[in-house]
């Protein structure tokens, strides 16, 4: 196997670099000088598919870090998220349960965790799992 000439290296490293800043493809790309086929090329070498999945992996722990920072700044929304997404072996689960009665009524959303269905079942004053 031949080794790579300079150019090439270079190429590569700018777009990982820039594919590290932007996050994108297309923005990597052309910041490297290359089109997407070359990419598609580079991503069938072994050494360029490993060292572009640390990039992803290591991007999405950052990403990862930056919602659990947030969510333990108390953002609902985010904390929500990451327990829905990250905690599900835990049972943070969302489904959804169609309920239909003789009159057509309804769609209920059901958040479950432990406990915690019981409980919002008794601040609502009444049993989620009744179908009368």
């Amino acid at each position: 196997m031949m080794s790579e000439n300079v150019s090439t290296v270079v190429k590569k490293s700018i777009f990982i670099k820039e594919f590290i800043n932007h996050g994108n493809v297309s923005k990597a790309c052309t910041k490297a000088g290359i089109v997407r086929r070359t990419y598609q090329r580079w991503k069938e070498q072994v050494t360029f598919k490993e060292l572009l999945q640390n990039t992803i992996d290591t991007l999405d722990d950052e990403i990862v870090d930056a919602i659990r920072r947030k969510a333990l700044e108390g953002n609902a929304q985010l904390l929500m998220f990451y327990a829905k997404t990250r905690l599900r072996h835990r049972g943070f689960i969302e489904k959804v349960e169609n309920e239909t009665t003789h009159k057509g009524e309804g769609i209920k959303f059901i958040i479950e965790h432990e406990n915690s269905k019981m409980e919002a079942e008794q601040e609502a004053g009444h049993s989620m799992g009744d179908t009368e």
